[in-house]
């Protein structure tokens, strides 16, 4: 395969893969909408709103996608050796899938929130802020996605070995796969707290405290991957046996990537029944608040173990 086969395949699949999940998130979001609105025409401009702004953070990750694409595209280097066309493509997939999946998750807040408005078409204003916070959170991925392949464009060099090369598509996969387990973990999490926002208006404080709190959790093993991911970058090859260096650091952000998904996914679980149950006797709060972070705290405890594991194996690779 020539190089430049590589390189264009990256460009092209940046924007390609990101289109998909956009699109479908985009799709699932209007007809959760249009539900929403044949049952409530009080509502019908609020959630007309809420659809409209839900769109745009949908889009936005689609949009740092063809940057990506016209970032590579626009490239300095005379030649594209096989190890930058590897880079290329590496960088490419990974920014249209971590768009894809994310897109998708954030698809449920907009549908969740159309609903809520529409059962409480009075109270749609502050429903519609929390919608965009939570969106907010669940785009924060497809950001550290795109920082970090910026941080990997800077290390490719005309000069690159293969061994550096595959060195940074590992990076690189490293924080797709890493993504996927918050993806989930947001899409389930976002429609239980967005449902839970039409229940009792009386509640909202409380499920919004709650539900802030527990997609900052559900963040972290993003956050994790991304520090994993910076010490995969910055880790200088041997002269000698550098191969079997990178094919060490492999596993090691494996095991970052889905160990900390997984708790995210876990964490999820626990917290979008807590937040139901807040919403529907906010008299319980307290005890809940308390026992689903207990549980939250445990949950997340594995992640911890997942990320210091391949931290050791990467460093001493």
């Amino acid at each position: 395969m020539k190089p430049e086969y590589l390189h264009y395949s990256g460009v092209a699949l940046s924007i390609a893969i990101a289109a998909i999940g956009t699109g479908l998130a985009q799709g699932y979001a209007s007809s959760g909408v249009m539900r929403s609105m044949s049952r409530q025409e009080m509502g019908g401009d609020a959630i007309r709103r809420a659809l409209m702004i839900g769109l745009v953070f949908i889009e936005s990750g689609a949009i740092l996608a063809l940057v990506l694409s016209f970032l590579l595209m626009t490239h300095d280097f005379s030649v594209i050796t096989f190890p930058i066309g590897l880079v290329h493509c590496s960088m490419g997939i990974c920014m249209g899938f971590v768009t894809a999946v994310m897109a998708v998750a954030s698809s449920s807040a907009v549908v969740a929130a159309s609903e809520s408005i529409a059962r409480q078409p009075t109270f749609s204003q502050k429903i519609l802020s929390f919608m965009m916070i939570s969106q907010t959170f669940i785009e924060a991925p497809v950001i550290f996605a795109f920082v970090l392949l910026l941080i990997i464009n800077t290390s490719v060099e005309q000069s690159m070995t293969l061994a550096e090369a595959i060195k940074l598509s590992i990076a690189a996969a490293g924080i797709a796969v890493g993504s996927i387990g918050p993806a989930i973990a947001q899409f389930r999490f976002s429609a239980a707290s967005g449902r839970a926002m039409g229940f009792d208006r009386k509640a909202y404080g409380r499920v919004f405290s709650f539900s802030l709190l527990t997609q900052a959790i559900i963040e972290t093993p993003v956050v994790f991957v991304l520090i994993s991911t910076l010490f995969v970058i910055f880790k200088v090859l041997p002269p000698v046996g550098a191969y079997t260096t990178v094919y060490a650091m492999l596993p090691g952000l494996l095991v970052v990537s889905v160990g900390t998904s997984s708790s995210a996914i876990g964490v999820s679980h626990v917290a979008s029944k807590s937040c139901r149950l807040i919403a529907l006797d906010s008299s319980l709060y307290t005890r809940i608040f308390r026992t689903s972070f207990i549980a939250q705290a445990f949950i997340e405890s594995c992640g911890i173990y997942a990320l210091v594991v391949g931290l050791l194996m990467i460093l001493r690779a």
